[in-house]
C-alpha cells in the first residue's frame, strides 16, 4: 500500500493504540487484557524509551492506521502485538510492520522469532505458518469465580511483598502485578482493572495460602487462569492462544518472497 510510513510510535498516538487493540480482540476477551484499561496509554508513554520494548506505528498522512509492539529479549525477537485498523486490513500493512521489526530489531544474539496468536484468528494463523512459524505451545484462558477457602485457625495466609508498589501501579495504569509469597512458593498474580486476577502458574490452585490471600484481598474479583490444561473444574474456557516460533536460521517467506533472516 503506497503512502504508508512505518516508524517508531509518536507520543501523541499512544491513546489511539488502545482503540486499535480493541478493534482486533474479541469483545468478550478484551476485558480480560490489560489493554482494556482506560489508562493503558499512560503505560505506553512510560515505556516508549525503553530499549527492550519498542512500539512501532504504521502511518498514512500522519494518521495512525497500524501498530506493533516488539520485545527484544536475550535470544528472541518477540512480537507482542500487531494490529491494523479494520478499514485498512488486507492491504499489506501488517506485512510492512512485520518486515520493519525483523529488519530493525535483530541483533547478534537473536536466535528465535516468536509470537502468540488466538487460535480462532484463522487468517493470522495461516499467515504466520506461511512465514515458517510453528506451534510450540498452547494456553487455555479459563475464567471462574473465587470460592471462599475454608481456613483453620493455624493456617497461614500468603504475604503480598510489594503492596505499595502494586497499588501505585494499579492507580496509575489500571492494572498491576502482586508478588505473593507462601510457605511453599512465590507467585506473580496480575490484577486486570477491578474485575480479575490473572494467574498463569499451574501450581497456584494447589496452594491454599495463596488462594486465601487472594480472597482476603478482594473476594469480588473473578480469576483468569491461563493454563496448559483445557479442563479446570468450575471454570469456563473463553479462548485459546498458541505460541508460535521459528529459528532464525530457517528461511521465512511471505513478506518479499523468501529471505534468510540469519546468515
Amino acid at each position: 500500500m503506497s503512502g504508508v510510513i512505518i516508524k517508531p510510535l509518536h507520543t501523541r498516538d499512544v491513546e489511539a493504540v488502545r482503540s486499535l487493540l480493541q478493534s482486533g480482540i474479541r469483545k468478550e476477551i478484551f476485558p480480560l487484557t490489560i489493554y482494556s484499561s482506560k489508562k493503558y496509554g499512560r503505560f505506553i508513554s512510560s515505556r516508549l524509551h525503553q530499549s527492550e520494548v519498542v512500539f512501532v506505528g504504521a502511518y498514512q498522512n500522519k494518521h495512525l492506521i497500524g501498530y506493533a509492539e516488539w520485545r527484544i529479549l536475550k535470544d528472541t525477537l518477540f512480537l507482542n502485538n500487531i494490529y491494523v485498523s479494520f478499514a485498512q486490513r488486507g492491504l499489506g500493512i501488517g506485512a510492512k510492520l512485520l518486515q520493519y521489526g525483523v529488519t530493525e530489531f535483530l541483533n547478534d544474539s537473536t536466535r528465535f522469532f516468536s509470537l502468540d496468536v488466538f487460535e480462532d484468528n484463522n487468517n493470522a494463523m495461516l499467515w504466520y505458518k506461511r512465514l515458517g512459524l510453528e506451534k510450540v505451545g498452547t494456553a487455555y484462558w479459563n475464567v471462574g469465580k473465587q470460592k471462599k477457602p475454608l481456613r483453620s485457625r493455624k493456617e497461614c495466609i500468603g504475604k503480598i511483598s510489594n503492596w505499595t508498589e502494586a497499588e501505585n501501579h494499579q492507580n496509575q495504569y489500571g492494572f498491576s502485578m502482586l508478588h505473593i509469597q507462601t510457605s511453599t512458593g512465590d507467585y506473580r498474580i496480575g490484577r486486570i482493572s477491578n474485575t480479575h486476577y490473572r494467574i498463569h502458574q499451574e501450581e497456584a490452585f494447589k496452594d491454599r495460602e495463596l488462594l486465601l490471600a487472594l480472597y482476603e484481598n478482594n473476594r469480588q474479583r473473578e480469576i483468569l487462569f491461563i493454563s496448559q490444561n483445557p479442563f479446570v473444574d468450575d471454570f469456563e474456557t473463553v479462548c485459546i492462544s498458541n505460541r508460535l516460533t521459528t529459528h532464525l536460521s530457517i528461511q521465512m517467506g511471505g513478506l518479499n518472497g523468501y529471505q534468510n533472516l540469519r546468515s
